[in-house]
């Protein structure tokens, strides 16, 4: 890798749809897609690695990834996009992960995938692009994907999801953040950050409306940080489709 780049796999995934109508609750047939790639390569031998009961636990599950529509309209039940094709952006920190992933997305190229009753997809290209590398203290950010910060309450067994309305939303993100990253603490709890430009909304994810924060986001903190944040993604669930980056530009600031 070139120096101005960062260490990780980085794949963007190309497909095209049968029609424009693609199913709201998307994040389900996109793990479904992932899972059938890996349970199809290698006869199925690294499926369990990513999808069997101890995947929750597992640190192999620490990739993200984000879809692209081109010029969507969301309506109750579907989302119509303006074009036959979408993409997937995929991330694994760990270079294992990724090859294991890009050769079953390889494997899968040009086949057909049902995502609804009417309508199926094809994984028409696959490849491996850079990613930049933070340059300073400050980043401005683009989530891809929605940030999801989840709370679980053991008592009653619910979930509370915190977005950039709620009051303790920099608390909470900073929790999480020392959740993912243990060894940056102190470089968390100095963190500042710029909200201005995100908002909350509601994602429909496996049946559940989820609430969820969209936008751009500029974050001062230690550039190692701010690089294991691009790298590794941010928040709850990446590996269902949440809180991937997106590098606009950085800076160094006094």
């Amino acid at each position: 890798l070139f120096r101005s780049e960062v260490f990780v796999m980085k794949i963007v995934l190309k497909f095209k749809t049968d029609n424009n109508f693609i199913p709201k609750d998307y994040h389900r047939f996109c793990i479904k897609f992932f899972k059938t790639a890996v349970s199809n390569y290698y006869n199925g031998e690294f499926f369990e690695k990513f999808f069997g009961d101890d995947y929750i636990k597992s640190d192999e599950k620490k990739y993200s990834w984000a879809v692209k529509f081109f010029k969507p309209k969301f309506f109750s039940n579907r989302i119509e996009v303006g074009e036959n094709n979408f993409e997937i952006t995929f991330k694994a920190p760990k270079t294992d992960v990724g090859t294991i992933f890009f050769n079953s997305f390889l494997e899968y190229k040009d086949k057909e995938f049902k995502i609804s009753e009417n309508n199926f997809i094809v994984l028409t290209d696959a490849k491996i692009v850079n990613e930049k590398k933070i340059v300073g203290n400050c980043a401005r950010f683009k989530f891809c994907s929605p940030l999801v910060i989840r709370e679980h309450n053991r008592k009653d067994n619910t979930d509370r999801h915190i977005t950039v309305e709620d009051e303790d939303f920099f608390d909470k993100f900073k929790e999480n953040l020392k959740i993912h990253f243990p060894s940056y603490s102190n470089s968390i709890d100095n963190m500042k950050m710029d909200i201005s430009e995100m908002k909350k909304a509601v994602v429909l994810f496996y049946g559940l409306y989820i609430d969820v924060s969209l936008g751009v986001i500029v974050i001062k903190a230690d550039n190692s940080l701010l690089n294991e944040m691009l790298i590794s993604s941010v928040g709850s669930k990446n590996a269902s489709g949440f809180g991937l980056l997106q590098l606009i530009d950085s800076w160094e600031m006094i």
